[in-house]
């Protein structure tokens, strides 16, 4: 019996966190919210070589031959979606609600940003 084939893989994990509180604020949109997410993520993936291997609701499962490409992809997946102009009321990646301007009368609040949680772990794959 030969030996399983291995090589070493670096795994891509995605979800926005406070989705259900986006989905309770948004409603309907966060349907459109989510195509954009997805179409945002997936063209960071690809850009670096990322192969999806699932994708559940917000979440993805990204695999990658290096952790370099993991990484430049992961940074590169936050950087658009912080630079995404997202339907008003809805922003993924970034802070907390703040003033517009100080001078504001009514002190309008921008929307609250939902961060997009991304982690990597690199291991030996085996088929």
């Amino acid at each position: 019996m030969s030996e399983p084939a291995s090589a070493t893989a670096t795994f891509l994990f995605t979800d926005i966190e406070g989705s259900t509180a986006l989905l309770k604020q948004l409603r309907q949109r966060y349907a459109e919210v989510l195509v954009e997410h997805h179409r945002v993520l997936r063209e960071a993936f690809a850009a670096f070589g990322g192969r999806e291997i699932d994708n559940q609701g917000d979440a993805f499962f990204v695999v990658f031959r290096r952790a370099r490409e993991a990484v430049l992809a992961a940074a590169a997946a936050q950087r658009r979606l912080a630079e995404h102009e997202w339907p008003e009321s809805a922003s993924v990646c970034g802070s907390e609600m703040q003033p517009e301007s100080a001078s504001s009368a009514a002190h309008k609040k921008r929307p609250a940003r939902t961060r997009a949680r991304i982690a990597r772990r690199t291991a030996a794959a085996i088929s």
